[in-house]
This record gives structure tokens, sequence and C-alpha cells, in this order.
């Protein structure tokens, strides 16, 4: 692969990168708004998008057409299927929860511990739960 390919590849990716994070950090929008917002042209959200899309990233949703004259555009919002898992240990519990990729949280639990969870007990914690929230989901 030559340097120009590489770079070429390194563009793209922080190009999709910055469209993912407005989507996350931002909400849906439409890709209009992501044009104006990345300075990137049409065809080349367009591209980005589809291939967020492809990777069950980001969804395109049908544009509000009551909002704007002409012709709308596609709203692009974060995938609810994509989820991190937040632990975080205390002295007298565990807390968990399921984030989606837009920053909601899904499911959050707390369980409760008679003395300061150790390395197995967190570990023993989230594997249980990350079990029991697949069945359920």
């Amino acid at each position: 692969m030559t340097d120009r390919a590489s770079g070429v590849e390194g563009v793209r990716r922080a190009n999709l990168g910055e469209v993912l994070r407005l989507v996350h950090h931002d909400g849906p929008r439409s890709r209009a708004v992501i044009t104006a917002d990345t300075g990137l042209n049409r065809s080349t959200v367009a591209d980005l998008v589809a291939e967020l899309v492809s990777h069950g990233l980001v969804v395109e949703q049908e544009p509000d057409s009551t909002r704007r004259v002409g012709r709308p555009s596609p709203i692009v919002a974060p995938s609810e299927q994509v989820v991190a898992i937040a632990v975080n240990p205390e002295v007298d519990a565990i807390e968990i929860g399921v984030i989606a990729l837009g920053g909601s949280v899904r499911e959050r639990v707390r369980v409760e511990c008679a003395e300061p969870p150790s390395v197995e007990d967190v570990t023993a914690a989230v594997q249980g739960f990350v079990r029991r929230w697949r069945e359920s989901s």
C-alpha cells in the first residue's frame, strides 16, 4: 500500500469517526446538517453514512417533511443496538449499566455487597448481568 492510499484511508476513517461522533454526541440529525457541520460534500456524507449503516452503527430514518421547504434529507440516528456495558464498583455495591450509542441508559442495576467487592466479585456480577440482559433482550 502506498503512502497516498494509506493517507486517503486515514482521512476516510477520520471522517467516519467525525460523523459518528456528531450523531452520538448531538443526537439524530439530517444528512444536510451533517454536511454543514463537517464541511464535507453531500456525496461524501452519503457514502460515509451508508458505510456506518452497513456496520450497524447508525440508522437512517424518514425525514421530517413538515420542517423545511425543498427536498428533505434523511435523518441519521445512532443505532440503539450498539451498547456499552458500564461498571462502577463501589465500597458497598457494584453498579452496572447498558448505555446505547446515543447515550440513553437502556438498563441499570445496583448489586449490593456486604464488603468491598473484589475483582472476582465484580467480574462475576458483570458476567451474570450480561448473561441475563442478553437472554431478556
